[in-house]
């Protein structure tokens, strides 16, 4: 899967990091999640106007667009066109009794089915911004995120390669990436010197949430975020 040896130099370094870097900041994933956990009803009468609360504004932008034709606007589109079809794609995604690809897979087709239809009233419309996963890991990652993470293929290719990985992952391996997520977090909980670290700066940031995978993502983007330069510490 990776080095174990690499995984705990990175991971030490990344401890070293959250202590003493000022410019450590990935609390608007939590800040993200807290609205998700607030205003997420897959059963509200108006669901466009429930998807726009959920998926929050302002810091959570970060996590699918600063556009204004992005892929939370042409989902919410696609709700005031067809609420119930949104309906029944969120809750096809969500059931965790089928394969979590071939969900995945089933609500981008959906998008595509969709996006022919939006282009009855609005011909412009050719993208729906879901088909690289990413934000549909960011509805399951809201949804559970004891489960699942965010996913950005190019920041997991950059990971398993710095962490030793004899495979490069494929651009649409989700599956593989889920699981490292998962096998990265247990390896993190067991050093409780980071947990400690970790949600005091949390809690610095105005937030203290229970821990999950986002702090496996969280380690994800500061080892592979150029800006962090956390092979310094």
């Amino acid at each position: 899967m990776f080095s174990k040896q690499k995984f705990d130099e990175y991971r030490d370094k990344y401890k070293r990091f959250i202590k003493s870097s000022s410019s450590y900041d990935e609390s608007y994933k939590w800040t993200a999640l807290g609205a998700y956990e607030e205003h997420w009803n897959i059963a509200a009468t108006d669901f466009a106007t429930m998807y726009d609360q959920a998926i929050q504004q302002g810091e959570g932008e970060r996590l699918w667009s600063e556009k204004n034709d992005s892929a939370k606007s042409v989902m919410i589109e696609f709700a005031k066109l067809s609420p119930e079809i949104i309906r029944d794609m969120f809750e096809d995604l969500y059931r965790e009794s089928s394969d979590i690809v071939l969900r995945m897979d089933r609500f981008v087709h959906h998008c595509d089915q969709m996006v022919n239809e939006l282009q009855s009233v609005r011909p412009s419309a050719n993208v729906h911004y879901h088909d690289n996963y990413e934000m549909i890991s960011l509805y399951l990652a809201m949804k559970q995120p004891n489960e699942y993470a965010l996913y950005n293929y190019y920041e997991f290719k950059s990971l398993m390669s710095k962490l030793g990985a004899k495979t490069t992952p494929g651009l649409k391996e989700i599956d593989r990436f889920f699981k490292v997520m998962k096998t990265m977090y247990k390896f993190l909980i067991q050093d409780e010197e980071l947990v400690e670290a970790y949600k005091a700066r949390l809690e610095k940031q105005g937030t203290s949430p229970d821990l999950n995978l986002f702090l496996a993502h969280d380690f994800c983007s500061c080892c592979t975020n150029t800006g962090y330069m956390v092979e310094r510490y």
